[in-house]
């Protein structure tokens, strides 16, 4: 089963486990970390950390509960700095993934939510933080079954998952989008438009078919693990996906019936920056 992007927040997720970008030392980042102590109950999580676990250096990962969180678990994931990429960094980041990974199958975890580790305050750059991410996740899913959620934010990092991974899955959360875009941009802010999220138009026939025959387990995954803001309304990229079916009917003359390589991925408007 492959993995899905979901633009949202991390916090809101009802996978079994959420992945939280943790320090070596006990103490409270910002960012993933901040957003992950308060929505879980930071007095709780903090002395859970100080009492329990301690200092974990970076690469390592550990388990504690998910508090006041729809996660049963939290797995915090000690994320590696970015000092240029001769440091050792990127082992120390695909650590991050297998070690969360090996947390969640040892405590027979099915559905795992993780953002995308060490991209933020820490420097690492977003499209080789996005590639490890697939690779790591890839790799333990074939030996593995467990629904596992990519979370990220703008849509450069949504783009990327569907350049290195053809066949992922994405979901949109607007809500959370519109909310984080006016935070960030405040009066330069601009709505995002349908025609902004990513979609891919040119897919072959055999591969249009399998999204339609799989449209309603993809809608069951939707319910079961997405926040209820998530599944409401045309907020997941599913919705647009139907849009896309419907554009892919009208055109069918002018789309490819082969390829031997897949066309990049199609995005109408103005993009975000990462």
């Amino acid at each position: 089963m492959p993995f899905r992007i979901v633009r949202n927040d991390i916090t809101k997720m009802h996978t079994e486990a959420i992945v939280n970008t943790a320090n070596e030392y006990v103490s409270v980042g910002t960012g993933c970390d901040s957003a992950v102590y308060k929505a879980a109950g930071y007095d709780k999580l903090l002395k859970y950390r100080k009492e329990k676990i301690g200092f974990v250096p970076e690469g390592g990962a550990f388990i504690t509960p998910g508090f006041n969180l729809e996660a049963r678990y939290i797995i915090h994931a000690v994320s590696p700095r970015y000092m240029g990429g001769d440091q050792g960094e990127e082992e120390k980041l695909r650590s991050c993934y297998r070690k969360s990974l090996q947390i969640a199958k040892e405590n027979s975890i099915k559905s795992i939510s993780f953002p995308l580790i060490s991209t933020g305050g820490f420097g690492y750059p977003k499209e080789e933080g996005m590639r490890i991410a697939v690779d790591e996740m890839n790799a333990f899913l074939l030996s593995n079954e467990m629904d596992i959620f990519l979370i990220v934010f703008d849509t450069k990092a949504t783009q990327l998952g569907e350049k290195i991974y053809p066949g992922l899955e994405a979901y949109i959360d607007q809500n959370y989008v519109k909310e984080a875009r006016k935070k960030e941009y405040g009066d330069a802010y601009v709505p995002i438009r349908q025609s902004e999220l990513v979609y891919d138009a040119y897919l072959p026939n055999a591969q249009r078919m399998e999204r339609r025959q799989t449209s309603t387990l993809k809608k069951e995954t939707a319910k079961k693990y997405l926040s209820k803001e998530v599944r409401q309304g045309d907020k997941l990229c599913e919705s647009d996906e139907t849009a896309c079916l419907d554009f892919e009917e009208q055109h069918e003359s002018k789309l490819p019936s082969q390829q031997a390589d897949r066309v990049m991925p199609v995005c109408w408007g103005k993009g975000e920056s990462g």
